[in-house]
């Protein structure tokens, strides 16, 4: 085990250099066949890292396993222990919902419900680290873009340099575009993601904003 310990450090090492940054908290799909093996992965690359469980995804599992009425009693339950403001509210509203299952429900739905609250110590992490995000549904929903696109082009059939190119292209174009309907009516002070995280843009027009940054000022390299 020392061994292959050993053997990860240096690549581990080189991975830290490349990657140029190094991430305060991440979030851990429980939806993951291997969690483990992904928290061993960030903590060989990040060992300062604080890892926070994705509560949306144990929730996900509840949904999908119950249906009518008895589905909105237990995820109306189970939001409520997420809606705690502190570790000991969080705690208490687990074993509470805990009991509540032992109690009354059976089969898959009280196993899932069983399963949330044995992970209760995974979520706690969560209130050390103010303004980190408790759910990686703001990560999953870029990937999802990024999945059906490449599923629509059939994947990538050239090299690994052409692919990396590829998916670079479809990152900066969702950067640029222009929000939907639905967002810029309710937030139209809001017009896309470069916008948002830079609080400025060069032009109204999504497509000339992104030549305009893209350009480096007219430096050629």
């Amino acid at each position: 085990m020392k061994t292959a310990q050993a053997s990860k450090r240096p690549m581990a090492n080189s991975l830290r250099k490349r990657l140029r940054f190094s991430p305060i908290t991440s979030r851990s799909r429980s939806a993951l066949t291997a969690p483990a093996a992904t928290r061993e992965a960030w903590r060989t690359l990040f060992p300062r890292i604080t890892l926070i469980l994705c509560f949306l995804h144990s929730i996900l599992k509840i949904r999908d396993r119950c249906r009518g009425e008895l589905r909105r009693v237990i995820l109306d339950k189970a939001w409520r222990v997420y809606q705690a403001t502190n570790k000991r509210s969080f705690a208490q509203r687990a074993r509470r919902l805990r009991e509540w299952a032992q109690a009354h429900l059976i089969g898959v739905a009280a196993a899932m419900v069983e399963k949330l609250c044995a992970r209760c110590e995974a979520f706690l992490p969560a209130y050390d680290c103010p303004g980190a995000a408790r759910t990686s549904n703001a990560v999953d929903r870029l990937l999802n873009v990024v999945d059906r696109h490449l599923y629509a082009m059939r994947y990538c059939h050239g090299t690994k340099l052409s692919a990396r190119l590829a998916v670079r292209a479809m990152a900066l174009q969702w950067n640029f575009h222009s929000y939907g309907k639905r967002l810029r009516h309710d937030q139209p002070e809001r017009s896309s993601a470069f916008a948002d995280l830079n609080g400025f843009q060069y032009h109204e027009n999504w497509i000339q904003n992104f030549l305009i940054a893209s350009s480096m000022g007219g430096l050629r390299l």
